[in-house]
């Protein structure tokens, strides 16, 4: 048996843990399939490829449903509500059918699928099966720092006013143009940061589970202020977090900013741990359909962010100044390299980037 996990050509870094947490499934991986390529995906001899479709689907409605050269788990899906008129063929509700019931991120999408005779159930996301490494914590005796994941500005400056600990910003949109598979290493370069904090704010789904995951303190504020780039509401944007809030210490923006007692950044709160049910869930179907499941840490003890940047960005590829092979698009790429390494080598350790 062949399998393979989903690679993505998305700017959002969350959407590459959602490969990371299929992995710990996979005895080998052996195919990268494209996500908005599914239907054209075609293997070698055809041969079958196992691969968890946990994801948000899809950008082109028109490449689903997947190939037969895919055996597929239908786990921790979302379908987008922009999509779903399209996405619906009559081909593609026949396999979802076929190979369901369908296991849903939200109950938005799980309602949705049921209304239209789609056998579907509430499985929440995959990257509650994300493993802890607690020596990354213990090794932390600076005390760790608050985390803002694409929050507003305002929100920043509060944080700052209710405690001592270092508090600085990062955002999931990565606009470089790494390769997609490089970007599933960028994506444990996250989840690395997300072990350092002392707790994390953020609107993002894929910030808050994946924290929620490997146990850092979470704080979830709804992002009606909190918009990254012009990039929108990502809080209870169509539903997303139906089934999951109660997994967190959750928060209206307004609330937060007006009421300083409402999380102690001193000394942040353990989460509810609400969602344990639904990760031994999602563990025991996806170890059922690959006979597979790595216990140890997601990331490694000697994992290295610094030795991952260099490792992806392949300096044996790069010819001339203007040719990078694909790798960067951008032309600073000696100022990433040298921000990247000052950053994640320590000696600026705490000043993560800001886009």
């Amino acid at each position: 048996m062949k399998y393979g996990i989903l690679l993505n050509n998305t700017f959002n870094i969350g959407d590459d843990l959602q490969s990371v947490a299929s992995s710990h499934f996979l005895p080998s991986i052996d195919y990268y399939p494209f996500k908005e390529q599914l239907s054209s995906f075609r293997s070698e001899n055809h041969e079958k490829v196992k691969v968890i479709m946990n994801s948000w689907y899809m950008w082109r409605p028109d490449h689903m449903p997947a190939s037969d050269d895919i055996d597929p788990l239908l786990i921790s899906m979302c379908f987008a509500r922009q999509c779903r008129d399209k996405l619906l063929t009559k081909e593609t509700k026949s396999w979802l059918i076929k190979y369901g019931p369908v296991g849903c991120r939200d109950n938005d999408t799980k309602d949705w699928l049921i209304s239209n005779d789609v056998p579907a159930y509430f499985s929440g996301c995959l990257t509650l099966t994300l493993n802890e490494n607690k020596n990354l914590r213990q090794n932390n005796d600076w005390g760790g720092y608050i985390l803002c994941v694409d929050v507003s500005e305002d929100v920043v400056n509060a944080i700052k006013k209710r405690t001592d600990r270092p508090v600085f910003t990062l955002s999931k949109w990565i606009f470089s143009n790494f390769y997609a598979i490089d970007k599933i290493e960028i994506s444990k370069i996250y989840l690395y940061m997300f072990h350092q904090a002392a707790a994390v704010v953020t609107g993002n789904m894929h910030t808050s589970l994946p924290s929620l995951a490997i146990n850092t303190p979470v704080c979830l504020l709804s992002s009606e202020n909190n918009v990254s780039a012009n990039r929108g509401n990502q809080f209870n944007a169509n539903n997303r977090f139906d089934g999951l809030l109660d997994f967190f210490h959750h928060f209206d923006t307004d609330e937060f900013l007006s009421d300083p007692t409402v999380y102690d950044f001193n000394n942040p709160p353990q989460n509810p741990m609400t969602h344990l049910n639904c990760r031994n869930d999602l563990i025991s179907r996806c170890k059922s359909f690959t006979g597979f499941y790595d216990e140890s840490p997601t990331l490694s003890d000697s994992f290295n962010p610094s030795f991952e940047l260099l490792k992806m960005l392949q300096f044996s590829k790069w010819t001339s100044e203007t040719d990078y092979k694909g790798l960067v698009s951008i032309p600073n790429k000696r100022k990433i390299l040298s921000t990247a390494i000052k950053r994640f080598m320590g000696k600026d350790k705490h000043d993560l980037i800001h886009y």
